[in-house]
């Protein structure tokens, strides 16, 4: 994970940071990196997975699709998802859910 530097880093490599178009302060919506292809679809399809159960990453999801639309909001989650992994890896500690209860 040192390769990388950040989470920031890595979700743009791997084609799942959030786009971003600003001009004059005004910031829109922007299309995100193709990145690594084979990457990119393996993260969405963990957020798509992740919809489905009762955990922080599914109910994020399915709060997000109200305001988003459905395939952003699988973006967005793919995003958490990796980095919430380069953490992991890069901390080498566990994942707790217990934390994410309260949100």
């Amino acid at each position: 994970m040192s390769r990388f530097g950040s989470a920031s880093r890595l979700s743009a490599w791997a084609g799942v940071s959030p786009g971003k178009n600003e001009n004059a302060g005004k910031g829109r919506r922007g299309k995100s990196r193709k990145g690594k292809h084979s990457l990119r679809r393996l993260f969405n399809q963990w957020a798509w997975a992740a919809r489905q159960t009762p955990t922080y990453l599914g109910r994020t999801l399915r709060r997000l699709e109200v305001r988003l639309g459905r395939k952003q909001a699988a973006v967005a989650v793919a995003h958490n998802i990796l980095v919430m992994l380069y953490h992991l890896l890069a901390e080498g500690t566990c994942d707790e859910e217990v934390r994410y209860d309260h949100l």
